[in-house]
C-alpha cells in the first residue's frame, strides 16, 4: 500500500471523480431530454396546416403587391403569385380602384404520423393604380365553389 492508501485519500479522490462523472452524465441527458423535446413541439409547430396555410396566404399578398409595383398585372404573374399554373385564367374583376380574382391555396404537410393538408379560398384584392402604394388584401370564401364554375 501507499501512503495515499493508507489514510484513504485515494479512495475519497476516486468517490469524488466518480460522482462528478455521475454528475456530468445526469447533466447530459436532461439536456438531451430538453433538446428532443423542443425538436418534437418545433415539429409539430411546423407542421400545423392552419398556420402554414395562414403563412402561403401572406407570402401570395406579399408576392403580388412586389410584382404591382411596375404597375402592371400579367395573369401569368398573378397565376405564379398564388402558386399556381402560370398558363391559366385567373379570371380577373376590376372596378375603378381595385382588381379582384379567386384563388385557392393549399398546403400539405407530411408528418411522422400521416399527411395533413388544408385548401381554401381566397378573394384577392388589389387597389388601383397599380404601384408601390398599392394594398392587398385576402378574404377567405366559404367555399372554393367561384373557382370550379359551380354555385353555392
Amino acid at each position: 500500500m501507499t501512503e495515499d492508501d493508507s489514510d484513504g485519500t485515494s479512495g475519497a479522490r476516486r468517490s469524488a471523480w466518480l460522482r462528478w462523472g455521475r454528475l456530468a452524465i445526469s447533466a447530459l441527458a436532461v439536456l438531451g431530454a430538453l433538446s428532443l423535446a423542443l425538436h418534437v413541439y418545433s415539429s409539430l409547430e411546423e407542421s400545423n396546416p392552419e398556420k402554414l396555410l395562414a403563412r402561403e396566404v401572406e407570402n401570395s399578398k406579399n408576392r403580388l403587391k412586389e410584382r404591382a409595383t411596375d404597375g402592371v398585372l400579367s395573369n401569368e404573374e398573378i397565376m405564379r403569385s398564388t402558386a399556381r399554373d402560370s398558363d391559366g385564367d385567373p379570371r380577373v374583376r376590376q372596378d375603378d380602384t381595385a382588381m379582384h380574382f379567386d384563388s385557392p391555396i393549399a398546403v400539405n404537410v407530411g408528418t411522422p404520423l400521416g399527411s395533413r393538408g388544408a385548401l381554401r379560398c381566397y378573394t384577392f384584392t388589389i387597389t388601383k393604380p397599380l404601384s408601390s402604394l398599392s394594398t392587398v388584401t385576402a378574404t377567405e370564401l366559404a367555399s372554393c365553389s367561384s373557382l370550379d364554375g359551380g354555385g353555392s
